[in-house]
């Protein structure tokens, strides 16, 4: 494993291109805390120009009861705030957010108010592997200055024939600098998740044919030289853990995990910032507070990790692809 470099600065960076917003596990926040939920959403939104905010992610577990449509409808209100601001919004599905975990992947609440109809008019988004379902997608975002990244959302413990999907998207698009992002992945003691792990994907009994952490670096995450770096939440109780690796092309893959559910106020609306400088070369990653107001400093909040080449060479913007029809399975 690779060492990033620890910072003890409070401050975010001033001298960046561009920066990405990370929003983990709100699932207690948005069910017993809404308004922190909305004041971390307008955050967002009031220091977009600020910080050159050019995507919004959310790691899954938006809601905590996947069958209460009042959690889903409160969390489309507070993301609405994101999206009609004009930021691309991606959302993973996390185990909550599956009508029951222990029974079946089924989705309803989930893939009406964040379903396929929210991605298709947005010009970054290029496919899903299952018609009709957010839990897989992808898409080609432009950061300025000629950089671009594909954004993979995975399911929650993806199954073999989603990486086969996966492993041909980043194949098709070998010279695009590539971020992973999937509810379960990395666990609190720094290592990917494997079997033993609390809260493994393979255990939940609704998640027929899951993989976990070690089963995505080997089959999918390793194998493929613009894979920079994967980001998950989901584990508890560690607020953060992280590791950089070298694929099989000699590229180093930054994995970060990041979860406040179990802290104060359900995590207290806290998000990941990540700022990109060019000119540096580098990629800096800090946490925020919004409902404190600060940029909180504790051990694997604040680091930097070089960038890869490959994210700093201006590319040709991607050939267009065709979306997937829109079918009833999409509206909402």
């Amino acid at each position: 494993m690779l060492m990033t470099t620890p910072t003890d600065s409070l401050r975010p960076e001033t001298d960046f291109d561009f920066s990405v917003v990370l929003i983990p596990d709100t699932q207690y926040a948005n069910r017993y805390y809404s308004d922190l939920v909305e004041k971390m959403a307008r955050w967002i939104v009031d220091n977009a120009a600020a910080l050159s905010i050019k995507a919004v992610v959310h790691l899954g577990d938006i809601v905590d009861v996947g069958k209460n449509e009042q959690e889903f409808q409160w969390a489309r209100r507070c993301m609405d705030i994101v999206t009609d601001a004009g930021l691309p919004l991606l959302v993973c599905i996390g185990n909550h957010d599956y009508e029951d975990f222990e029974v079946s992947r089924e989705a309803p609440f989930f893939r009406s108010y964040f379903g396929l109809s929210h991605y298709r008019n947005q010009p970054w988004f290029r496919e899903a592997f299952e018609e009709g379902k957010p839990d897989n997608l992808y898409g080609i975002l432009e950061m300025g200055g000629g950089v671009r990244f594909l954004y993979l959302m995975l399911e929650f413990g993806p199954r073999e024939e989603v990486l086969a999907w996966a492993d041909e998207v980043l194949s098709r698009h070998a010279d695009c600098p590539a971020v992973l992002f999937t509810h379960s992945y990395m666990y609190i003691n720094g290592e990917r998740t494997k079997p033993g792990d609390d809260h493994n994907p393979k255990d939940y009994a609704g998640m027929t044919g899951a993989l976990d952490g070690e089963d995505i670096w080997n089959r999918l995450v390793r194998k493929h030289p613009n894979m920079t770096a994967v980001f998950n939440g989901h584990h508890v109780p560690g607020p953060v853990s992280f590791r950089v690796d070298l694929g099989d092309h000699g590229n180093p893959v930054l994995q970060s995990y990041q979860n406040w559910q179990h802290s104060e106020e359900g995590g207290a609306g806290r998000i990941r910032i990540l700022q990109y400088s060019l000119a540096r070369r580098e990629l800096r990653m800090t946490v925020y507070n919004p409902s404190t107001g600060v940029y909180e400093d504790k051990e694997g909040y604040t680091i930097v990790q070089p960038l890869p080449s490959l994210v700093c060479t201006p590319a040709a913007s991607p050939a267009e692809e065709s979306p997937l029809p829109e079918t009833a399975a999409d509206a909402g």
